[in-house]
């Protein structure tokens, strides 16, 4: 019984890796792609009115990411049905992302299913 509990332990702390490379990715991805559209708008790049707009809106975005991201991994462990919600739309979300957000998509649907039925066998 004491076994069952360290595998749930490792399976979390997977889970816990793996929302910090998805909520890296995310982030890396939301920088790169608000840095080509400051470049290819044809704004002067010397103007900071347009680093700061888009420094600010990056910002915003990470931070809701982050958030969505924190979220999601408490609901892969969670009985709340809101957490449960949130897990499994970051699930979706990261579907529509080919390849490497459907990779970690069914990641994270493999370790949901070891967590839960790691509890269920214990209770």
């Amino acid at each position: 019984m004491l076994g069952k509990w360290f595998m749930n332990t490792n399976n979390i702390k997977i889970a816990k890796r793996l929302f910090i490379c998805i909520a890296i990715a995310g982030i890396a991805f939301s920088a790169g792609v608000g840095l080509l559209c400051v470049v290819f708008a044809g704004v002067a790049a010397s103007e900071p009115l347009v680093w700061i707009v888009s420094s600010a809106i990056f910002v915003t975005l990470s931070t809701f990411w982050l958030l969505f991201c924190y979220g999601a991994y408490k609901g892969l462990n969670s009985n709340r049905l809101y957490l449960k919600i949130i897990f499994w739309l970051f699930v979706i979300v990261n579907m529509a992302h080919f390849p490497i957000g459907t990779t970690f998509a069914i990641a994270l649907i493999y370790l949901w299913r070891k967590v839960n039925k790691t509890e269920t066998s214990i209770a």
